[in-house]
């Protein structure tokens, strides 16, 4: 199934659809392969995901909103944990200057998640790497985020690990804050 963006209405009875306009000059038309769907993230974004298995849910909206809701301004995002980049394509929607670091250990969910990527054509500010975020070779030894953001159940099973490699390796910025499905935290209290 073919999907037009110029099919989609941006205004209706005075209500415009918000976000960042997608540009309509294509590079290639990217279209859902087989035992794929192609859904409506926000605004204009749109997620590939597989038809079957894990797919996001609505508590990814809350978390990408809260998260940028603490760090409104935030230049540089960390998404541990990543996934299909639900929450990540959500935040990058609402940020629109922010360059992205996402990490996933698994293949399918990145392949997807830089499909969608390219679709919503942020590849220049959206990095997806495949690998462990408790592998501290992941991340650059300089790189500091304003905004770190993770996946609660991942944390819960390696809370001490990550929140070390948070603490020793400072990646969250001056700026901003670190969030997760359920906790949010300042700097002052990481």
């Amino acid at each position: 199934m073919k999907h037009d963006r110029d099919s989609m209405p941006r205004f209706f009875k005075g209500w415009a659809k918000p976000g960042p306009i997608l540009s309509r000059e294509a590079v290639a038309e990217i279209d859902p392969d087989e035992g794929e769907t192609l859904d409506a993230i926000s605004g204009d974004f749109r997620l590939f995901q597989l038809k079957k298995g894990h797919r996001f849910s609505t508590d990814d909206v809350p978390t990408a909103f809260y998260g940028t809701c603490w760090c409104p301004r935030a230049e540089t995002v960390l998404d541990l944990g990543s996934g299909v980049g639900s929450v990540g394509m959500i935040a990058a929607w609402r940020l629109p200057g922010a360059r992205f670091v996402t990490i996933e250990a698994q293949q399918e969910s990145v392949r997807l998640a830089r499909k969608s990527a390219r679709y919503n054509r942020i590849e220049e500010r959206y990095e997806i790497r495949l690998g462990d975020f408790r592998d501290s070779t992941v991340l650059g030894e300089n790189e500091c985020f304003d905004l770190v953001r993770w996946e609660a159940r991942l944390i819960f099973l390696s809370m001490r690990v990550s929140w070390a490699i948070i603490r020793r390796r400072s990646l969250v910025g001056s700026r901003c804050a670190a969030t997760s499905m359920t906790t949010a935290a300042s700097p002052s209290g990481i």
